[in-house]
């Protein structure tokens, strides 16, 4: 296993694309916050860290570009051919990718998440800061959701064996439930719809479900019940297929 890992290691950062995914989900996650805790005022610990964290709503869709890449463009480029005949144990290479591409996206989204933070609490003076025990909890769950949503997007390219098509159906899995929520009548539904989509795992929906609040770690349990799912089937698919 160690062998597969250093190998999917190599892989994943000799591959341009990887450098420039980070350093983007990086920048949009820092700066939405940052523009949000410039424009509106924060009365709350709470408020600033829903502020604070609200560049993850741009930053979730580069990681899942990132994870849809991280076997899709093999499939595209035909390279998948060549990992399978070096890695026979087709669950062990899975298992491999996913535990480099989820470490490298949990890694980079902890520093954008601490960095949001800081910069909120330097542009809302007035506001209360959050409790260490506070801020560490938000960055945490934050990244540990981030890192998941590219889980889920590497469980869905697996299935699909297309990185297009596995990021365009994550981001419909995160975009659209708020949308189609907003269509519903009933309040109590509208936040049933939203809490149980993946974005509820970096924003939990709070009220009748117009608000966010920053992720709790039962909206993380949500997001991990999709990518398990999803990195399940993905599985299934790598093993039943010739490639």
């Amino acid at each position: 296993m160690r062998a597969v890992l250093h190998a999917e290691w190599t892989k994943q950062w000799s591959v341009p694309s990887t450098w420039w995914s980070l350093i983007a989900a990086i920048i949009v996650t820092i700066g939405g916050g940052a523009a949000m805790s410039a424009l509106v005022h924060a009365d709350t610990a709470d408020g600033l860290a829903r502020l604070a964290m609200s560049g993850v709503l741009l930053g979730q869709a580069v990681v899942a570009a990132l994870g849809a890449a991280a076997i899709g463009d093999e499939y595209a480029n035909g390279l998948i051919v060549t990992t399978v005949a070096a890695v026979p144990q087709r669950g062990s290479l899975l298992a491999a990718k996913a535990v480099v591409l989820g470490g490298t996206v949990l890694a980079a989204t902890i520093i954008a998440a601490s960095a949001s933070l800081s910069w909120a609490v330097l542009l809302t003076i007035d506001a209360p800061d959050p409790q260490p025990d506070t801020a560490i909890q938000t960055v945490l769950k934050t990244a540990a959701s981030m890192a998941l949503i590219a889980l889920l997007a590497l469980g869905t390219a697996t299935v699909f064996r297309s990185t297009a098509t596995a990021t365009g159906l994550v981001l419909g899995l995160l975009y659209l439930p708020p949308l189609l929520a907003a269509l519903i009548a009933d309040p109590a539904w509208q936040v049933r719809v939203q809490r149980y989509a993946p974005m509820s795992g970096v924003l939990t929906p709070i009220g009748n479900g117009t608000g966010r609040e920053p992720a709790s770690w039962s909206s993380v349990g949500v997001v991990a019940t999709w990518a398990v799912a999803a990195l399940g089937a993905g599985c299934h698919s790598l093993k039943r297929r010739d490639v």
